[in-house]
């Protein structure tokens, strides 16, 4: 009811100091049984990670020649374990091990393990047990069926983007578990969060044919852009030009959906190189974005050097850069120099972020060429022939400095126009709920806002019309002057 009133009198609502969840995978309508290298999609690795699962268990030591059977890891790894969970051989006997066993990945340990039972409640075959983690770069707790069984210091753990996620890892045989319930998500603040930009991402760490990607847009997923190959080069052979978008599939399978798993299939897009390990990079907006993406990337030969040109066709529209990566390939292209020249990978390398430097030349611009040097931007990996990926937007010139207005809250994010925001110049981390209601509320909204305002003013006018009359009556007004009629 306030929001209503609220909303009547154009008054500014904001909140501040909740916390917010960010989904990153939610599988809670899936039964999943786990199987050895059971990839079941992607996530990137944030600063809070929080894992709830039901895990339903068949038959312990289900594999009585192995010491480890592997129930969930997130890793491209084995020593990239943000978590491994597996069953020991001992699982199911009381004492240690007699439960889950845990490693959560740090900076400096990657393997640092936990064995995770209550005390005299060793698990038993058919049992279902409730389980959630919660990991933050100083702490880690563990939640099962209710109960917190750890929660202390934890040393910080690394960031990493489309890390995997299996249910029953490549390195170890499967435990014999089903798992139902299963939701991956991360904190954010609500009360300033960025919504309408681009969303980017990419598959970096072995051949991307063949793992998954998942989208995510409250409100469905909109355009979409991707390149397979960026760093395929001259000379490769294959069926594809390198470098050159394939994002049909793409397209058709997530285009509209709230969320997308999409598995890259090279029989199905084409296969730029054969027999070269290929990136994936990708880009898509969300409804309320209607501006399209575009991609592109250079990596026929090493990037620095060379120079591309962008540009945006009709009236009145401008360049706006949401992502730029020199170097995506770092650690899927053998080295060509060096004492490891001829590696299948060239080094374990980040690629560089440089979005920020082709922002400075072509935001605002209807045209613009720019000029690849590492000798300005960096070196990602030295000996490695580097590719360069980016994401851009064509946009009326008011919304490229649209980071001054973008950060709003989150529940009203949910029925503001990407174009609106800046149109009206909200900031602050504030939503002014007359404008909203003026320019974007459908006109079936408006008529039943504008007739129950309608109702609120005709009690008010009888409310005050009624105290006037019963105050005429009590003082006998009211009938003398019938009488002088």
């Amino acid at each position: 009811m306030m929001q209503v009133v609220l909303l009547l009198l154009g008054v500014a609502v904001s909140h501040a100091g909740r916390t917010c969840y960010k989904t990153l995978m939610d599988k809670s309508g899936d039964s999943i049984t786990a199987s050895k290298g059971n990839s079941i999609g992607t996530v990137d690795v944030q600063d809070v990670m929080i894992i709830e699962m039901t895990v339903s268990i068949g038959v312990l030591n289900s594999s009585p020649s192995e010491l480890w059977e592997s129930v969930l890891h997130i890793g491209n790894t084995n020593s990239e374990r943000y978590p491994g969970i597996w069953f020991h051989s001992a699982a199911g006997t009381e004492g240690n091990l007699d439960g889950f066993t845990l490693s959560y990945g740090t900076t400096s340990n990657w393997n640092p393990w936990q064995d995770i039972t209550a005390a005299g409640n060793k698990f038993t075959n058919n049992q279902v047990v409730s389980y959630k983690s919660i990991q933050t770069q100083d702490r880690l707790t563990i939640i099962q069926d209710g109960q917190t069984l750890y929660d202390g210091a934890w040393n910080p753990h690394p960031l990493a983007s489309a890390v995997n996620v299996y249910v029953g890892d490549p390195w170890y045989e499967p435990a014999d578990i089903t798992i139902t319930n299963l939701m991956i998500k991360t904190e954010e603040s609500c009360s300033k969060t960025r919504r309408g930009e681009p969303i980017v991402g990419y598959l970096n760490s072995g051949e991307s044919s063949g793992q998954t990607v998942t989208l995510t847009c409250k409100r469905g997923i909109n355009a979409i852009a991707a390149i397979y190959g960026a760093n395929c080069r001259r000379g490769d052979q294959g069926s594809l030009p390198g470098g050159e978008r394939q994002d049909g599939p793409m397209k058709e399978e997530c285009y509209g959906k709230t969320s997308c798993d999409y598995t890259i299939d090279h029989t199905e897009i084409g296969d730029p190189c054969s027999g070269t390990v290929k990136d994936f990079y990708y880009a898509y907006t969300c409804t309320g974005n209607k501006y399209g993406v575009n991609v592109g990337s250079l990596g026929i030969s090493e990037a620095s050097g060379q120079s591309f040109t962008i540009s945006c066709e009709g009236d009145d529209m401008v360049i706006k850069v949401a992502d730029a990566i020199y170097g995506l390939n770092c650690q899927i292209t053998p080295r060509v120099c060096g004492a490891s020249a001829g590696l299948a990978y060239g080094t374990s390398a980040s690629p560089l972020d440089v979005t920020d430097d082709l922002k400075t030349e072509c935001n605002g611009k209807s045209s613009c060429t720019y000029n690849i040097n590492h000798g300005k931007l960096g070196d990602p990996c030295s000996c490695v022939v580097k590719d360069y990926v980016y994401t851009y937007q064509c946009v009326p010139p008011r919304l490229v400095t649209m980071d001054e207005y973008e950060d709003m809250e989150a529940d009203i994010d949910d029925i503001v126009d990407y174009e609106l925001v800046v149109a009206h110049g909200i900031e602050e981390g504030q939503v002014n709920m007359m404008t909203l209601f003026i320019n974007q509320t459908s006109i079936y909204v408006k008529a039943v806002v504008i007739f129950v305002g309608l109702l609120a003013v005709y009690g008010l006018y009888k409310l005050f019309a009624d105290k006037l009359k019963n105050k005429l009556n009590s003082n006998g007004e009211y009938q003398r002057l019938l009488n002088q009629v």
